[in-house]
C-alpha cells in the first residue's frame, strides 16, 4: 500500500486529513494483527504450516514431506489444501511412538480413542480418519508412503476426503523404523 498525497487542503481539512490518516494506521495495524491471528489460527500458508515440523530431524523432515506430498496430489485433484493442528499432531504423535516403542502393533488399534482425543477441541460436528505407514528405508520414505496410499482404495478415499485439518507425525523405532501416522478432520456431512 503506497503512500497518498493530498494537494490544496484548508486547514480544518488538513487537520480532518491527519486524523483520518492515523485512524486507518491504526485500523491497518488492527487488521494485520487480526490476519496474523486467523492466519495462524486456520494453519497459515504454505510458510505457516512448515513451523509445525521446524526441525531437522529425519522425522520432522518426513513429517513435512508427507504433509507437502498429500496436499499437492490433493491440488492436483482440485481439492483444496489440508491445513495443520498442532493437537492433531500431537494426538497423531502418541500413535506412532506407541508403535514405534512395540506398546501397540502397527495397527489402527485405538483409533476409538484418538477420535475422543480430537472431540477434546474440536469446535464443529467431525469425522476422522487416518492414514499409517511403516517402513525401514531411509530413503523417500514420504513419497513411498503416499504411493502406498494411494494405491489402497481405503487410504486414497482419506487422502482425497472432504477433510479440512490434518496432524502428522513420525517416530523411529530403536531398529531404525519409522512410522507415520496422518489424521484427517473435517466437517461431518
Amino acid at each position: 500500500m503506497g503512500t497518498r498525497r493530498f494537494h490544496s487542503a484548508e486547514p480544518a481539512q488538513l487537520s480532518l486529513l491527519i486524523e483520518a490518516q492515523v485512524q486507518m494506521k491504526e485500523a491497518f495495524r488492527f487488521l494485520v494483527a487480526g490476519c496474523i491471528c486467523i492466519s495462524m489460527l486456520a494453519g497459515g500458508r504454505a510458510a505457516a504450516q512448515q513451523r509445525f515440523w521446524q526441525g531437522n530431524s529425519p522425522e520432522e523432515r518426513v513429517s513435512r514431506e508427507v504433509f507437502r506430498l498429500v496436499n499437492q496430489y490433493r491440488a492436483s485433484r482440485g481439492l483444496r489444501a489440508l491445513q495443520p493442528k498442532r493437537e492433531l499432531n500431537a494426538i497423531a504423535m502418541q500413535h506412532s511412538r506407541d508403535m514405534a516403542s512395540g506398546r501397540l502393533p502397527f495397527s489402527h488399534q485405538g483409533f476409538n480413542e484418538r477420535v475422543a482425543a480430537v472431540r477434546r477441541y474440536a469446535k464443529i460436528p467431525y469425522k476422522v480418519a487416518e492414514n499409517l505407514y511403516a517402513n525401514t528405508s531411509g530413503h523417500n520414505i514420504a513419497l513411498l508412503a503416499l504411493k502406498g496410499w494411494l494405491a489402497s482404495p481405503g487410504h486414497r478415499k482419506n487422502i482425497e476426503g472432504n477433510f479440512l485439518f490434518t496432524g502428522i507425525a513420525v517416530a523411529r523405532s530403536a531398529s531404525g523404523e519409522f512410522f507415520i501416522t496422518q489424521l484427517f478432520v473435517g466437517k461431518k456431512e
